[in-house]
């Protein structure tokens, strides 16, 4: 017998790590210390399918002390606090400043980043 898929078919996330490297590297420079990228996100998304056909990046952060588990009720109240917002916030900035980098970078950086994806994919297969 058969069977076939039933909705849609999400893939796991894929995060290059000179992105990734480029990413912790500017959020030392806003002052947090306490953070080392991983590469090892493991989870099935809509992200996951985009992150295995171009180059991305899924930083990984805590609310609330990571007392909760997300996407769950209890987690939505945690995440609608101030300190939850100003984390976020400072997540959103980093993801601008690893942009621009990405941007000021040239095809150097570029050529170095596809390198790696194309690594990456080739590992995948």
């Amino acid at each position: 017998m058969k069977t076939e898929p039933v909705g849609k078919i999400y893939k796991n996330v894929v995060c290059n790590p000179i992105l990734g490297k480029m990413y912790e590297q500017n959020y030392r420079q806003l002052g947090v210390t306490d953070y080392e990228y991983s590469g090892d996100l493991t989870a099935s998304t809509d992200f996951g399918n985009f992150s295995q056909e171009v180059p991305g990046l899924h930083p990984r952060y805590c609310v609330g002390g990571g007392k909760v588990a997300t996407h769950s009720p209890p987690f939505a109240g945690v995440a609608n606090t101030l300190e939850s917002h100003a984390k976020t916030l400072l997540v959103a900035t980093t993801l601008g400043m690893t942009c621009v980098d990405v941007l000021k970078g040239g095809e150097k950086l570029l050529s170095e980043i596809k390198e790696e994806f194309d690594k990456q994919m080739a590992a995948l297969k």
